[in-house]
């Protein structure tokens, strides 16, 4: 009955490793995302700087057109916070989650622990 038992903590105990390291790739992966979209945005903003200075007199058409790029700039620029926004607030679930199955996987292996010495006993 206790060698049973022991079976089944130990496939529990693999099944939260399993999930530990598919939610650790998946967090990987996040921070990739998110360093790709810092990279992004640092691009973009230095692309909007350098088309800001303006050293022309522009006539009205050419005016207008500088206005809606600089509008198009500031639209990505926004798009891409609101990508980092969304992006940060699921790390910080995953995060949440790994620690619960980090605290879950320390349980499970005390139990087995303990398991195995009452097994050694007998």
């Amino acid at each position: 009955m206790l060698t049973r038992l022991l079976a089944i903590r130990r496939l529990r105990e693999q099944r939260l490793h399993a999930q530990l390291q598919t939610a650790c790739r998946q967090l990987a992966d996040m921070q990739r995302q998110q360093r790709d979209l810092l990279a992004a945005q640092r691009r973009l903003q230095r692309a909007w700087r350098h088309h800001g200075v303006v050293g022309d007199v522009l006539d009205r058409a050419a005016w207008q057109r500088f206005r809606a790029e600089l509008a198009d700039y500031d639209l990505r620029d926004r798009e891409l916070a609101g990508q980092l926004g969304t992006l940060q607030t699921g790390m910080q679930s995953l995060q949440a989650t790994a620690a619960g199955l980090r605290a879950r996987l320390r349980k499970a292996q005390r139990g087995q622990h303990k398991l195995q010495l009452l097994l050694e006993e007998t």
